[in-house]
């Protein structure tokens, strides 16, 4: 587990487990391992070969699409000033005490 800590691999990628540990080591991975390797691989290949080089990885981020997507939709609703509150549980039918029409 040492050498995957010392070349940024999150150990929670190799043990198993349930929930959003695995999820969110994954994407710890790409945003401060693979990421910044790709981009000193994309600076180092332009001055070799003479050539605007990129890579692109946004087919692994599309992994985390959901989390990102709810992650942005809570940042945006505390930046516009409205609170977030989940939204309420569906019903399983009519609440007693409350007369049905």
């Amino acid at each position: 587990m040492e050498v995957y800590a010392a070349c940024g691999v999150p150990a929670a990628l190799f043990t198993t487990g349930e929930g959003t540990a695995p999820r969110e080591s994954f994407r710890r991975l790409l945003h401060s391992t693979v990421q910044p390797l790709g981009r000193i691989v994309a600076a180092e290949l332009s001055a070799k070969l003479d050539a605007d080089v990129s890579l692109s990885f946004d087919a692994l981020f599309a992994a985390d699409l959901s989390g990102r997507a709810r992650a942005s939709s809570r940042s945006s609703t505390v930046a516009s000033g409205r609170r977030w509150s989940p939204p309420p549980p569906k019903s399983c039918g009519p609440r007693v005490g409350v007369p049905v029409r």
